[in-house]
């Protein structure tokens, strides 16, 4: 071979298995979005999240990459990863991409400060397994920055699944971009999505698994107590699905296109602002939880009242005299989280939820095509088994389930406990770790 056309196979050969592609980009080549979402990570500010002079500091870059021509594609990519010295990462971690649920952003759900009690490193999932040698990446979705109080929805119209798994390749391919500039190899990346995300990481495997060889992107997935993504045919929980399709699709022709979810946002806010005086909140009875009228909480108490009654937190309250006790977080996090919810979320993706669950041709979805051909490893966080179902519609052979709470019991573990709680590292985040190290 002369040598001239020796080197351009060579530099093919190196453009091909060295630089991950988006799946709309299958040549292999940097795109527009990894050339400016270097430039942003080179620009984002380098917070220290915890000094470890002896390994190296754990810190944080947070970074946004435009993903389209409307006003809210644009998604922000956070990066918590050790470092060896100032903006240069410690070699060969595995990585994984952290999908929040709706409404939430990344920070608040993943990287929030440890309480007074807890040890720093444990106090968030992100900075947890950073200090335990994973290079850990989030993504918010662009729909979460949409301002309160927003009255023209018409641009969240069509804003479906379909278009979330595309903004999540964008970010895993980045990630890998950005892992071959700073050492970390080349290779795919696992992927965890918590409630709505743990919807999102079978639709983007799925879409995944129809990539040739080094075009994949994801490694394996994890899904924390995740939303259901399919349900047992002829189930009650199918038929309640399809139900909802058929109302929501009705709201969708109608010309809904957002969901509202200013109420959590606001409730946080006033938890915030004014945490002594009393929340309009009131309560029906629930099997042991008791009724209450409104103003029988502060704001600060109704917060916790809410998450307790909807099993977000393992807890109890009483209403006289009034007080609330969560069991396993503190108190200052779930309000913190509700301060900084999104306001809003396209219907579209409501709609879209049913349809996959109801898997019916009346509501035709393409993001699940390929959910059979998903053949990574899978590891199952959840409270129950309820929504396990979906693993054993995949080819996946390396399947690992861990359940926390199989009766919902109200003493145990509840939904947000999996990232809030002052236990979390032990209960959720080390097994995480184990599954981590064991898929090397």
């Amino acid at each position: 071979m002369r040598p001239l056309v020796r080197c351009v196979v060579i530099l093919c050969a190196l453009f091909v298995t060295g630089i991950p592609a988006l799946a709309q980009n299958s040549g292999g080549l940097p795109s527009k979005e990894h050339t400016l979402a270097k430039a942003a990570y080179e620009r984002a500010e380098r917070v220290v999240l915890l000094e470890d002079a002896a390994q190296g500091d754990v810190v944080h870059y947070g970074f946004d990459v435009p993903v389209g021509p409307g006003p809210f594609d644009v998604i922000r990519i956070h990066r918590v990863v050790r470092e060896v010295s100032p903006r240069r990462a410690a070699k060969k971690m595995e990585g994984i991409l952290l999908l929040p649920g709706r409404p939430q952003f990344v920070e608040p759900i993943f990287m929030q400060e440890a309480a007074a009690s807890v040890p720093p490193d444990q106090g968030s999932v992100a900075l947890y397994l950073a200090a335990h040698g994973v290079d850990v990446w989030g993504m918010d979705y662009g729909h979460s920055f949409i301002p309160y109080p927003t009255t023209d929805f018409l641009f969240l119209k069509g804003w479906g699944i379909d278009k979330e798994i595309a903004h999540i390749h964008i970010a895993l391919s980045v990630a890998r971009f950005l892992r071959v500039n700073s050492e970390q190899g080349n290779g795919p990346i696992h992927i965890l999505g918590f409630s709505y995300g743990g919807f999102l990481v079978y639709a983007a495997a799925a879409e995944d698994s129809q990539n040739p060889g080094n075009l994949r992107n994801i490694k394996g997935i994890v899904t924390v107590d995740g939303s259901a993504f399919k349900q047992p045919m002829g189930s009650a929980a199918q038929l309640n699905a399809c139900n909802n399709a058929k109302s929501q699709r009705a709201a969708l022709d109608g010309g809904t296109y957002h969901s509202d979810s200013s109420s959590t946002l606001k409730m946080g806010l006033a938890a915030l602002n004014y945490p002594n005086d009393l929340s309009p909140l009131s309560g029906a009875a629930s099997g042991t939880f008791p009724a209450f009228p409104a103003y029988t909480f502060t704001n600060f108490q109704a917060v916790h009242v809410q998450m307790i009654r909807s099993k977000f937190l393992a807890g109890s309250y009483t209403v006289s005299p009034p007080f609330a006790t969560l069991l396993f977080t503190d108190g200052q996090r779930i309000v913190n989280l509700f301060g900084a919810s999104p306001a809003y979320m396209p219907y579209q993706l409501t709609y879209d939820l049913s349809a996959s669950q109801c898997s019916s041709d009346a509501f035709p979805v393409v993001f699940d095509d390929h959910l059979e051909e998903v053949d990574v490893p899978i590891l199952y966080i959840a409270r129950q088994e309820a929504n396990f179902h979906t693993t054993t519609l995949t080819q996946s052979r390396d399947v690992t389930k861990v359940l926390v709470n199989p009766t919902l019991d109200p003493s145990l573990y509840g939904h947000a406990d999996c990232f809030l709680a002052n236990n979390a590292a032990s209960v959720i985040w080390q097994p995480i770790l184990d599954w981590i190290q064991a898929h090397r």
